[in-house]
């Protein structure tokens, strides 16, 4: 059995199988309410509990350019019974029927070739095809003709849906009376009721076919709904005031525990350790052979001496010519083995920086994916591309090829440091 609990202003709300109106006045939180449930947003306090599926229809309709046929099914498995038993409650069947492509139509850019009541109801036919325990719809009826919307309310909601927990968000007098339970959320408060009994008048000031358009006092067991106040109309105006999209920034400093992520991402300590000894050794190697070239240099300088001075019987030169002999064989080892590790460095180092590329995308990826609705609605998506094109180009490329140089580099220093004579004084005392 499918059920949903949660906690509303120390009311235990325990929905099992009902169809549960969400009323209230504009900008109190009713989608909010929706978001929370599908851990879309985060609450404050409380508790929410959710077992089961759900399908979600929001209040403005979605749509992408395709067919009506793939904007409803949306990746689902196409099973025709259900699919057509969807069109026919959502009142799409005779809409079809006047397109000359019938349910393949093409839906332009955002459904511009389509009314906005065949929009609303398209999107709904959507969270309706998709076999979910729960399902959440969004205020999807207020846009429509009232008797199409009290139609789909029967047909669908309270009969096609009958065995599901629906909640659907609605300001519409019929849906509140014919619903199970009414949640009615205000600025401050929100109130539950069960079994509300049908009024004889209306206190909302339309007929209960129409749209609720004025709160007045509505009791069940001592709650109280409050009226709509002045600051309720003001509270759209302040949201649109607020920052709608954020974009953090850090500049002129990289952290250190940026640069341990990078490599942690890169392999990890043991990848680090490898990078750190292929470096230090190619750097060993690479001074070996300068040195052995200087010594090389001193003995064919020494050997050139004795010849000019024709003391080649001396036993001096012997051994210098020795040294000589045994030079040409270390010297290329030595070559051949520095030029080996710096291949090897360069392998291993931009191999690391490839893993790091790759587990930085799939992790960006993966957070944008499962990033909640609200992520979006406060970014700009040309800010998210770039973070795919320009942020992630410059991982790939600019940060291995720097750090690889600054590395290279602050090794060079360091060897030179200590070996060149003018800073030779600073380590006599530890020789």
């Amino acid at each position: 059995m499918y059920h949903l609990r949660t906690d509303l202003e120390n009311h235990k709300l325990h929905l099992n199988a009902l169809v549960s109106v969400i009323t209230g006045p504009v900008g109190t939180g009713k989608t909010l309410l929706l978001k929370v449930i599908m851990k879309e947003h985060h609450s404050v306090k409380g508790e929410v509990t959710v077992n089961g599926s759900i399908s979600y229809t929001s209040q403005e309709p979605w749509l992408f350019p395709s067919t009506i046929k793939q904007n409803i099914l949306f990746g689902e498995d196409y099973d025709e019974e259900r699919y057509l038993k969807v069109l026919n409650l959502c009142a799409l069947s005779e809409d079809l029927q006047s397109f000359a492509e019938s349910d393949n139509t093409i839906v332009m850019d955002r459904g511009t070739n389509l009314s906005g009541g065949q929009q609303n109801r398209i999107n709904l036919a959507r969270a309706i095809y998709r076999t979910r325990d729960i399902y959440l719809l969004d205020d999807c009826l207020s846009n429509l003709d009232v008797l199409v919307a009290n139609s789909i309310f029967e047909k669908c909601v309270k009969r096609f849906l009958k065995d599901k927990i629906v909640l659907i968000v609605s300001q519409n007098q019929k849906h509140i009376d014919e619903s199970d339970t009414v949640i009615g959320v205000n600025n401050d408060t929100t109130h539950l009721s069960r079994a509300i009994p049908k009024p004889k008048k209306s206190n909302f000031g339309r007929n209960s076919g129409g749209t609720v358009t004025n709160w007045g006092e509505y009791q069940d067991g001592g709650d109280d709904f409050d009226n709509a106040s002045k600051s309720d109309a003001l509270i759209a105006r302040e949201t649109c005031a607020q920052k709608l999209y954020q974009d953090k920034k850090e500049l002129a400093r990289v952290k250190l525990g940026t640069y341990k992520k990078y490599f942690v991402h890169g392999g990890g300590i043991i990848m680090f350790s490898l990078i750190c000894v292929l470096f230090i050794g190619t750097q060993l190697s690479k001074t070996s052979v300068q040195k052995l070239e200087a010594k090389w240099i001193n003995i064919e300088h020494n050997l050139l001496n004795y010849t000019l001075h024709n003391m080649t019987n001396n036993e001096k030169y012997e051994n210098i010519n020795q040294k000589r002999r045994l030079m040409i064989y270390i010297f290329p080892a030595v070559l051949a083995s520095t030029a080996t590790l710096m291949i090897l460095r360069a392998t291993v180092f931009f191999f690391m920086a490839k893993m790091a590329s790759t587990s930085i995308h799939k992790l960006v990826a993966t957070k944008v994916i499962n990033a909640p609705i609200q992520f979006f609605g406060n970014h700009l998506v040309g800010n998210i591309i770039n973070r795919f094109s320009e942020d992630l180009l410059f991982v790939d490329q600019k940060v291995s090829i720097s750090l690889f140089t600054v590395i290279e580099v602050s090794l060079a220093l360091s060897t030179f440091s200590y070996y060149s004579p003018a800073f030779s004084h600073l380590y006599k005392p530890w020789e």
